[in-house]
Order: C-alpha cells, then structure tokens, then sequence
C-alpha cells in the first residue's frame, strides 16, 4: 500500500495533479467521494443471495475487520 501512496504522490508531482488520501469526510454532501469496494458473485444474485451475504459472507469479512481497514 504505501509503495502505491509513494508513486501516486510521484505522478502527482510530474503531472501538477494533487492527491488525497485522507478518508471521506463526516459532514456535507460527499456522496460517492469514499473508498470502498463492491462485489458480487452468482449466490449473491440468486434467490437468497442476501440471507447468504448477511449469514455467510459478513461473519467472514468481519473477522477481519481491523486488518481490511
């Protein structure tokens, strides 16, 4: 991660583009400007996909929380 951090803020320099990675910020409206990650696999799109995200799937991210963030 911090090698990506490192040539990003490089490019920024040669292209005169600033770069930000401080995270969303609380108030206003800032729809769509945070980091995050959507996926989506055949079970998740079947009937019951979503009993299957909330049963399965989130226990398992979950458990890994603080390692992901």
């Amino acid at each position: 991660m911090w090698m990506a951090r490192y040539i990003i803020q490089r490019l920024g320099e040669k292209y005169n583009i600033g770069c930000d990675f401080e995270p969303k910020p609380v108030k206003g409206d800032w729809n769509g400007s945070g980091c995050h990650t959507n996926f989506s696999f055949n079970k998740t799109r079947e009937e019951g996909g979503y009993r299957y995200i909330v049963d399965h799937c989130m226990s398992k991210l979950s458990a890994n929380h603080k390692k992901h963030i």
